[in-house]
């Protein structure tokens, strides 16, 4: 969740960047990228599955929300 507050994944706080740095409006564009870096401990690539594929029945799935503050 980026919120007012900063960043959060599963409510622990990761980030202090919060969402006013985004500058987003109704028509903003939101891309999501997912990559291992060049650095990485397991480099080489990253698997993506998804429903009927892989272990786990369930596509990737991304809630965007809006409340105002």
């Amino acid at each position: 969740m980026i919120n007012e507050k900063g960043t959060f994944v599963d409510g622990l706080q990761i980030s202090d960047v919060d969402i006013q740095r985004f500058h987003l409006d109704y028509k903003s564009t939101i891309r999501f990228k997912m990559q291992v870096s060049d650095d990485a401990h397991h480099v080489g690539g990253l698997t993506l599955f998804g429903s009927g594929f892989g272990n786990y029945g369930q596509d990737i799935r991304t809630r965007i929300s809006y409340s105002p503050s």
